[in-house]
């Protein structure tokens, strides 16, 4: 298999593949990778840039950043940057 195809195949066993290919317990910047890569990661960005209005969530920042809005559309760049 090439470099290429090999990065394409979901692998959920094997040298330094975690037990079922789960992450959601293993570290990531002083947290888990949970509090991380998940709804509560993505807002949690948010309210660090100081753009988390009380009621808003994840569909919310959605919206704005699909609308154009660059601050929301960098949290969204951030999180899928980070989590490649």
């Amino acid at each position: 298999m090439n470099d290429q195809a090999y990065r394409r195949v979901i692998r959920i066993e094997g040298e330094g593949v975690p037990r079922n290919g789960e992450l959601y317990d293993k570290p990531y910047r002083h947290k888990m990778i949970d509090e991380v890569f998940s709804r509560r990661g993505i807002l949690h960005a948010a309210q660090e840039r100081e753009l988390l209005i009380e009621g808003m969530d994840v569909k919310e920042l959605a919206d704005l950043a699909r609308q154009g809005n660059l601050a929301y559309q960098q949290v969204f760049e951030e999180f899928g940057s980070c989590l490649a």
